[in-house]
């Protein structure tokens, strides 16, 4: 069960944090996901991020790595903003 509403919405805040915070030279560690997260009003640990990372590289969002040999605390970045898709309004209406 959720800890909170707002915590529903934490694989979106990541997406969020990794399109706002990376690019192909620069990613974030799992501990900048969580303090991103923290800000949002959202809990999360270390061990959670991983499985957030490695459901959304399931999913297709892109290149997305975890716990590289030069960053053991984790990194994460998206191979860029095309990967996550986007609706266009009518298209979210005819989803409802």
């Amino acid at each position: 069960m959720a800890k909170s509403e707002k915590q529903k919405l934490k694989l979106l805040y990541i997406i969020q944090c990794l399109m706002e915070k990376t690019d192909e030279e620069h990613a974030v560690t799992t501990q900048e996901i969580i303090d991103y997260l923290a800000l949002q009003g959202i809990t999360a640990e270390r061990k959670s991020i991983y499985t957030d990372i490695d459901l959304l590289t399931d999913f297709g969002t892109g290149s997305i790595s975890r716990a590289t040999a030069t960053a053991p605390c984790g990194t994460a970045k998206p191979a860029g903003t095309a990967a996550v898709p986007t609706l266009k309004r009518t298209e979210r209406r005819d989803l409802l």
